[in-house]
């Protein structure tokens, strides 16, 4: 039995999920781990402010993802047997973050 084709009601979850995921740790935590290293910064106001957006951006987007996902598991135990809007309302939510 092959457990790499399993589907499951999570595994349209896990992509997006990996994706906030490895941005954050790529560009949030790599950047943060450079910036602490060398003692000044010398790329410019420009670079500083759009290095820091980046990093607000990935860290809200995982949130969000995350909280998206909370809310379509608790709609399925709440509601195990209502399966009308569930993937319209998830392809809203994760192609809305």
């Amino acid at each position: 039995m092959n457990h790499c084709n399993t589907k499951s009601p999570t595994s349209p979850h896990v992509s997006p999920f990996l994706h906030t995921d490895l941005s954050v740790g790529l560009i949030s935590v790599l950047t943060d781990i450079v910036w602490k290293s060398t003692v000044s910064w010398n790329a410019g106001n420009i670079a500083c402010k759009t290095v820091r957006f980046a990093q607000v951006l990935v860290t809200y987007s995982s949130t969000y993802v995350l909280v998206a996902l909370s809310i379509d598991r608790y709609d399925a135990i709440t509601h195990p047997m209502n399966f009308s809007g569930s993937y319209r309302r998830y392809s809203v939510l994760q192609y809305t973050r």
